[in-house]
């Protein structure tokens, strides 16, 4: 079972979740973008979220500025990655995307860059947060609002994703990377980004 929840772990890992995100907009969107610009775009997000970070990790760990393993346990080493990760997602928004023809994606970075900068609050606060559950949470909002947008009613899909996050929440509190309260603390913090958008953008 141990073995089962560090699978998932590394797969749903918060430096891969941007990148399956992506894919995931563009299995439900394929038919507005030809197929460079959807390659294009993966394999930015693929290089800016997930490649530059490792890369970058694993200098860090050489400089001696992180001594924990890729899951970054401890919760003063996680302040240096979570601001060079809002700096990347900020570049990629801003800067790379700029003009892309995939306005949502932006929408969805900018998301996911906000709850970097909670998540970053909160450590600062001393609070440790569950990363993997906030940024999939993150994914999950995203993937509500793809749906609407599109009119693409998906109740199982949601309803799968709910329990994909369930299933990975479970195996942190197995490996005891997280208590229940770090948990359900990255879950809010996961979904504030996207209410705080809803309210600005539809002033529901």
């Amino acid at each position: 079972m141990r073995k089962t929840a560090k699978f998932f772990s590394y797969l749903f890992h918060p430096i891969t979740v941007p990148f399956l995100t992506t894919l995931l907009y563009f299995s439900i969107s394929s038919a507005y973008f030809s197929a460079i610009e959807i390659s294009i775009i993966l394999g930015q997000v693929l290089i800016m979220t997930c490649l530059l970070p490792i890369c970058i990790y694993f200098l860090l760990k050489s400089l001696g500025l992180i001594s924990t393993s890729v899951m970054v346990s401890a919760r003063k080493e996680r302040i240096l990655p979570f601001i060079i990760n809002i700096a990347l997602l900020f570049i990629l928004k801003d800067y790379i995307f700029y003009n892309n023809s995939a306005y949502t994606i932006r929408v969805y970075i900018w998301g996911l860059m906000n709850t970097y900068l909670l998540l970053l609050l909160f450590t600062l606060l001393k609070q440790k947060s569950s990363v993997h559950i906030a940024t999939l949470t993150t994914s999950l909002m995203f993937f509500i609002h793809v749906l609407i947008e599109l009119q693409q009613p998906n109740i199982m899909g949601v309803i799968l994703f709910i329990f994909l996050i369930g299933f990975v929440a479970s195996a942190r509190l197995l490996l005891r990377a997280h208590t229940a309260k770090e948990i359900v603390q990255g879950f809010f913090i996961g979904i504030l980004p996207t209410v705080i958008y809803s309210v600005i953008n539809y002033k529901i």
